[in-house]
Order: structure tokens, then C-alpha cells, then sequence
């Protein structure tokens, strides 16, 4: 297990690049496998490394699992897995400091090409969205030293948020599942595992996280056709994990090594599977801690001019969730029989508009089935759709997504209707604002009678309170500080 704390008091820096990493590979088919005849469907997952910034450069790693269905000259169906390494940089220009750096990380696309019947050309492209944060000084220093000038604190409490990051990997696990109606299990040929997340919580140094595991299977029946079938879990565990019971979490589980074996029943037919896996645990956490800090409050013996300096804090973290319903139509492309339907998400960009975040997501949907002679065939359709969401910064985003009902052949047309939610972390900043330096107003002279204190109002402190607590009249304030009646600044000057 590694940890990433990040320190208590934020600043995030602007104009943070987007990575755009590639992972490439050609890769021989293992001799035990028959030569590829036609690619039917790609599929990958991503367990990502750390993402830094280090020597002026945003500096990303990790691995993408990617799973290729193909059908040999006989059209049976095999299945071949490739993890595939990768590594981006981008540099960029940041002030000197403490940093501490969280990304999300999406699969983008990725495709498989036979360069010939042995040898696999496999590429994936991925979207790394880093957030830097550097580390705030605790104090604010005055820019000049001035004659004549005192110094005083006071303490001023503000919101902040810890964020924590960490992994958990090769977690083991093991499931025992039966097939529903469908026919029992000759030989299977092709299988794959999604696991989602639906709900989360922190306490007593854990993270609880439940969701479901979906197992999808290609296999052959005893009279040799090629069946289809799902089976769902339910998932309920945890991770250690030091962070309190009011932190906001979110929990990504990535599929490491998938192995199914059948399982006979007492008929002896094989009705159920015994499914074999390792993951991984990806964990993000929030929570909210009251900051006190220590703000500079000169005391000057002439008349000054000041200017202020604000820091710009990370202020609230919210969780973000949203349902669609979306309808896809597209050309069967000589279709006849749909096996089944995989389907990936992602979410191109994002901006800001009156009612909110809105996202231009994409979905890629992948049909497989077989043609009117009973070969595998494969059909892709894109779908592209904007979805609102709450304000703030989009981080942490990640879909869930059921078809319901699975794609129907109407015509020389196929539709698929795709129900399900995206969810993740959006984020907003705030400013905690100080002196940064005090100076001496043009032609005047230091006298015995000229006297200013700075002042910084509470949070909910009035005009009148400030007036009270210094005991001069509101409209010496005002006259002061030039501002109009009905307003309050950050910082007051108080003459005496």
C-alpha cells in the first residue's frame, strides 16, 4: 500500500496540461493458440500509476490490460490477454514549492490490428487529468522592512480539505457462480470481468465499499454452437485506510488476472464456474478540517498604502451523480443474430455553463453476433451526447452502464438503448486574502500623532461590531477607506 497526503492548506495551480498517454505493443499469440482470422472485439482496462510533477514535467505511468476476441478459419472464438505499459510527460511551468498532484485517468480508445496470423498490433489511448496542488506558506511575510512598523497576529480560522490518495494491489478473490437458463458449458472461450463501485463510506481506519461484479462468458454448448451469458455477484469489502468517518470516498476496482474453470452440478453437467481473480483498489478521499492561520496585522505609524494578496484554497469537494437514457441506432451491416453487447464510455471534455457542468461524453458500443452463413461478425456504433451536472470542476469521473433492453435487429437497422449514471467528485476553490506589503504614502513624514492599524473583519462581523470594538464612529471607517456605506472589504484600515 502507498499513501499520497497532500498538506492541509491548498493552492491549486492554474492551466494544469492535459496528458494524453499512448500505450503501444505487437504481441505473438502463445503457441497454444490458433492462428486469428477476424478480429471481433477489443477490450481494456487501466490500473494507473502515479502521475508527478518533477523537474519542470507532469510525469505519468501505468499498465493497460487489453483483452482481444478473435475467431480462427473454423470460426471458433478465442480469447488473448496483453498487459501494455505506459509512460507520458508534458512540461510545465510552475512556481517553486511543495506539490502534491491528483489525476484521473480514462481509456480513451484502443484497437487491435493483425499484422499477420501470429502477431497482434495493439493500441490504446488514454486522457490523464491532473490537479496540482502546491503547499501555502502558514504565514505571509512583509515584502519591505519599514522603519517604524510593528507587527501583530491574529488567528484566522478557515475551511480546508485534506485529500488522500492511495492503492491497494493483487488482492485475491473467488466467487462461485451458476448459469441461469442458458444451456451448460462445453468449452469456455472467452471471458471478461467489469466491477463497479455503487456505494462507499470511511471509519474506524477503513474504507467499507460495496457494489456488483458482472462476469460476461463466451463458451460452447455440447452440440457445439457458440452461447452467451452474464452472471452477477454482489462485492462487499474493505480497505485500510486512516481517514475519518465524514470523508467523502470514492472506490475504483480494476480487474488484474480473470480465471474461469466449469463446474459440474450433481447431474453432472456443467451449469456453474468457478471464477478466480485479482484486483486492484484505487481510493480518493475528502474530508473537511478547520484551519487556523496565523495573519500578519501591521501596525504602522504613518499613513500607509497597502496591498492585498489572495490565496486561492481548495474550499469544497461534492459528489457528483447523474443518470441518462439514450437511444442508438446504426446499420446492422449483414447482422442477422446478436450475441452480445459491450459498451464504453468516456467523457471528451467538459466546460462550464448557467446551469452547471456540462460534459460531451461518447459512447462506443460494440455489437457481436453472426452473419446469415452463422460467422462471428462484430458492428461498432458511436453515440455523442452532452450531460449537465452539478457546478464546480469535474474530478473523478467514471460511468456506469446497463443496455437495457440488449440490441435488437429491426429491418437493416440495429438500436440499442443505453441506460445508466455517471458519478465522480467535482470541486470548487475559495480565496483566504492578507497583506503582502505595507509602504510609506508619497510626501508625507512619520509623526507622533499619525497612527493605522489594519483590520480584518470576522466572518458575519459588521460595520458597527469593527466601530464597537475599536471605539471610533462608522463614518471615520468609511472616510478612511473610501469605500461606500453597505460594504466590507477584507481588510480595513483603522485610524486612531
Amino acid at each position: 500500500m502507498e499513501y499520497y497526503q497532500a498538506p492541509s492548506l491548498w493552492r491549486r495551480a492554474e492551466n494544469c496540461p492535459i496528458l494524453h498517454p499512448e500505450a503501444a505493443k505487437d504481441c505473438i499469440l502463445p503457441d497454444s493458440y490458433p492462428d486469428i482470422h477476424r478480429i471481433l472485439y477489443t477490450s481494456a482496462t487501466v490500473n494507473p500509476g502515479r502521475t508527478v510533477f518533477s523537474a519542470g514535467k507532469l510525469q505519468t505511468e501505468g499498465v493497460l490490460y487489453a483483452s482481444v476476441l478473435f475467431a480462427d478459419e473454423e470460426g471458433a472464438l478465442h480469447t488473448v490477454r496483453f498487459a501494455l505499459d505506459y509512460a507520458g510527460q508534458m512540461p510545465f511551468s510552475a512556481e517553486e514549492g511543495e506539490y502534491t498532484v491528483v489525476s484521473d485517468t480514462v481509456l480513451d480508445s484502443v484497437s487491435a490490428r493483425a499484422q499477420n496470423p501470429r502477431k497482434l498490433a495493439i493500441r490504446g489511448r488514454l486522457t490523464v487529468t491532473p490537479f496540482l496542488f502546491v503547499r501555502c506558506d502558514d504565514e505571509p511575510s512583509l515584502a519591505a522592512e519599514l522603519s517604524g512598523v510593528t507587527l501583530e497576529k491574529k488567528l484566522q480560522t478557515v475551511t480546508c480539505w485534506q485529500l488522500r490518495q492511495w492503492s491497494e494491489e493483487g488482492i485475491e478473490a473467488s466467487e462461485d457462480l451458476m448459469l441461469g437458463q442458458e444451456p451448460p458449458i462445453s468449452e469456455i472461450v472467452w471471458s471478461d470481468l467489469q466491477l463497479e463501485v455503487t456505494s462507499c463510506e470511511a471509519g474506524e481506519g477503513e474504507v467499507r465499499f460495496g457494489g456488483s461484479g458482472l462476469l460476461h462468458l463466451f463458451y460452447l454448448t455440447v452440440d457445439g454452437r457458440v452461447q452467451y451469458a452474464n452472471i452477477a455477484f454482489p462485492i462487499r469489502s474493505s480497505v485500510q485506510g486512516d481517514v475519518p468517518a465524514d470523508a467523502l470516498c470514492r472506490v475504483m476496482l480494476i480487474p488484474e488476472q480473470i480465471n474461469v474453470l466449469p463446474v459440474e452440478d450433481a447431474a453432472g453437467e456443467a451449469r456453474g464456474v468457478e471464477l478466480d481473480f485479482t484486483y486492484s483498489v484505487r481510493v480518493a478521499a475528502a474530508w473537511k478540517v478547520a484551519c487556523t492561520r496565523p495573519v500578519d496585522c501591521y501596525s504602522v505609524e504613518i499613513p500607509t498604502a497597502t496591498r492585498t494578496e489572495s490565496v486561492n484554497l481548495l474550499s469544497g469537494v461534492t459528489g457528483m451523480s447523474r443518470e441518462y437514457d439514450r437511444s442508438v441506432e446504426g446499420e446492422r451491416g449483414g447482422m442477422t443474430s446478436i450475441l452480445h453487447t459491450a459498451v464504453q464510455m468516456t467523457v471528451d471534455s467538459h466546460e462550464q455553463s448557467d446551469d452547471g457542468l456540462v460534459l460531451h461524453c461518447t459512447a462506443q458500443i460494440t455489437i457481436l453476433g453472426t452473419n446469415a452463413d452463422g460467422a462471428p461478425i462484430s458492428v461498432q456504433l458511436i453515440e455523442n451526447f452532452p450531460l449537465t451536472t452539478s457546478s464546480g470542476e469535474l474530478c473523478f469521473c467514471r460511468f456506469h452502464c446497463t443496455v437495457s433492453p440488449a440490441a435488437v435487429i429491426e429491418g437493416d437497422t440495429l438500436k440499442v438503448r443505453l441506460v445508466g449514471k455517471i458519478s465522480g467528485f467535482a470541486m470548487e476553490t475559495g480565496t483566504v486574502t492578507y497583506v503582502g506589503s505595507v509602504q510609506p504614502a508619497d510626501g508625507r513624514l512619520p509623526s507622533d500623532t499619525d497612527s493605522v492599524t489594519l483590520c480584518y473583519p470576522a466572518p458575519g462581523e459588521t460595520l458597527w461590531d469593527i466601530a464597537k470594538r475599536y471605539r471610533i464612529s462608522q463614518s471615520v471607517i468609511l472616510s478612511a477607506n473610501s469605500i461606500p456605506e453597505g460594504t466590507l472589504p477584507t481588510v480595513l484600515l483603522i485610524p486612531h
